[in-house]
């Protein structure tokens, strides 16, 4: 069983992600640990270390990302198949392409292999290919002079990056605040994540209704 509060929140479409697989985490820590680690694995990140992640989602320190990791009573076998559930589940008997890429054999089992494997699920979902809703209209977000209109799937992995831009650079530049306090800086950053995560579209409303709120707290 969870612990009584809830999972402090990242981004909306990482939240919403790794909800399909929170029943696999036995306390909060770990779900968030969880959370983290994909936000780092789709970040710009050009190393990306546990100490490294830790900074840009506001961890003092890589501990509980390295305990999840190693010591986290989750299983590996059942984040596969929830992922495979998930898949067949979005694509609903339409035939795809299957692309083996054996580069990844060698890690093949290891706890970071299998989160580097969901991340790049997370990012696919936002295909139209494997979208099943109704075309969105055109974000605002789009208006952003970083904004990729490309329909790859690298097109779509910078557009993610910007959208996490907000969380993980408050994360960085949050110390300096704890130094120099900037009401107004801390009240806009924390305006700026409100807007992005609402008006983030929801990526499978289709497979279950949940009520995300975005907290500052």
């Amino acid at each position: 069983m969870f612990e009584s509060r809830p999972a402090a929140p990242t981004v909306k479409f990482v939240d919403e992600y790794c909800q399909w697989y929170k029943k696999l985490f036995s306390d909060v820590r770990s779900f968030e640990a969880f959370k983290y680690l994909h936000v780092g694995c789709i970040s710009e990140l050009k190393r990306k270390t546990l100490p490294e992640i830790a900074k840009i989602v506001g961890l003092d320190n890589q501990q509980g990302l390295h305990h999840f990791l190693t010591k986290s009573p989750w299983d590996i076998e059942k984040l596969r198949a929830l992922r495979l559930e998930l898949i067949l589940e979005v694509i609903k008997g339409r035939p795809i392409i299957l692309i083996i890429d054996e580069t990844g054999d060698r890690k093949k089992g290891s706890s970071r292999w299998e989160i580097v494997c969901s991340s790049y699920l997370m990012v696919s979902l936002h295909s139209e290919t494997l979208r099943s809703s109704l075309p969105q209209p055109e974000s605002k977000f789009a208006s952003h002079q970083g904004w990729d209109d490309g329909k790859g799937w690298k097109n779509i992995l910078n557009n993610l990056r910007l959208i996490i831009q907000p969380f993980t650079l408050f994360n960085l530049i949050y110390p300096w605040l704890t130094v120099f306090p900037i009401p107004q800086l801390l009240s806009g950053f924390t305006k700026l994540q409100s807007i992005v995560y609402n008006l983030t579209s929801p990526i499978f409303t289709f497979l279950f209704n949940l009520d995300f709120h975005f907290s500052s707290a």
